[in-house]
């Protein structure tokens, strides 16, 4: 895959927001309460298409397969591969790349690579990912 993704991951709408924001397929709905100017309420509809949509349901591996996990092959086969979040204070980044606690658990569980659990964030399963084909790659010239 060549070219800039575009990928939004919604967070749980805290208790005291309106949820707002549907995620269907590749859409973001964006549900609005509007005042037309006879003060008719409405409800305004904005629909955005990106390359990946992921609910509050979805887990940081599915982020991370579906949106991440290429650049890795990128940058094997020679790529350069940069993945950046943005986005408004608050809005799960950091739990998005570091993962639960944004990172401070890795410091009290050692330096283990153990992407296996949803914890680790992205920058940790890519990192994890790297080390393993590292290690095939030394597998297979004998040098593991």
């Amino acid at each position: 895959i060549n070219g800039l993704r575009v990928c939004v991951r919604k967070r749980p709408a805290k208790p005291n927001e309106t949820d707002c924001v549907e995620c269907i397929g590749h859409q973001i709905l964006l549900h609005e309460d509007k005042v037309k100017v006879d003060l008719t309420k409405y409800e305004s509809v904005t629909k955005f298409n990106l390359d990946g949509v992921f609910g509050e349901n979805h887990a940081t591996t599915d982020v991370y397969d579906e949106s991440v996990r290429y650049l890795i092959d990128n940058f094997f086969a020679g790529g350069t591969s940069t993945c950046f979040c943005f986005g408004q204070t608050a809005s799960g980044k950091t739990f998005t790349l570091f993962g639960e606690g944004g990172g401070t658990h890795q410091q009290h569980e050692g330096s283990s690579l153990d992407a296996s659990a949803d914890s680790g964030g992205i920058y940790m399963l890519a990192a994890s990912s790297a080390f393993d084909r590292l290690r095939l790659l030394q597998e297979r010239e004998g040098m593991g």
